[in-house]
């Protein structure tokens, strides 16, 4: 790299062989003493740790896209979704991306989140897990059994954060329920 005398500068250098470093290099001009002062910092372990999280994000979303359960989780203070799993964001006629910060109601509709209030609402305020089952309509016209657990994911303080959602598909034993 060519610098110029007196030019301030930034540099990211990686060092090898592995395992790979990575240092930012901030220089200053001081043109009293003729030379450059220079700040080297060490950011191995950030971009480590950020490597690391990263790999873990991606474990957990093959995780909950191949499970056979819809899972999403909820902003206690705006309703918004923060995540959702594929099953669950098709489901309501969205996909994993376009379904994150949309609203409780415009997700599930209006109806359908007009009944499961009292549950969300229990949640929240109880800051306890909460089951239940509820029937709801597909696209096709058939009706699809669900049992709903909410649980609250809360703060050090004990304050609710979100609540993570987890709904399985119960049809095919309430068909056969009905069957006998």
């Amino acid at each position: 790299m060519q610098q110029r005398q007196g030019q301030e500068f930034d540099l990211l250098q990686v060092a090898r062989p592995p395992p790979a470093a990575w240092f930012t290099c901030t220089a200053r001009w001081l043109p009293e003493q003729g030379h450059y002062l220079c700040v080297l910092h060490d950011q191995s372990a950030a971009r480590r740790a950020a490597s690391a999280a990263r790999a873990q994000a991606e474990k957990f979303q093959l995780l909950a896209d191949h499970v056979p359960a819809l899972i999403a989780t909820y902003d206690v203070r705006t309703r918004q979704c923060l995540f959702a799993n594929k099953r669950y964001a098709t489901t309501f006629g969205w996909d994993e991306h376009s379904i994150v910060g949309r609203g409780f109601a415009e997700v599930i509709g209006e109806a359908a989140a007009r009944e499961v209030r009292p549950h969300v609402e229990a949640v929240i305020e109880h800051r306890r897990p909460v089951a239940y089952e509820r029937c709801m309509k597909r696209p096709d016209g058939a009706l699809q059994w669900l049992e709903v657990n909410m649980l609250p994911q809360l703060d050090a303080r004990g304050e609710p954060l979100a609540c993570f959602v987890l709904i399985s598909d119960i049809t095919r034993h309430r068909v056969a329920e009905q069957a006998m």
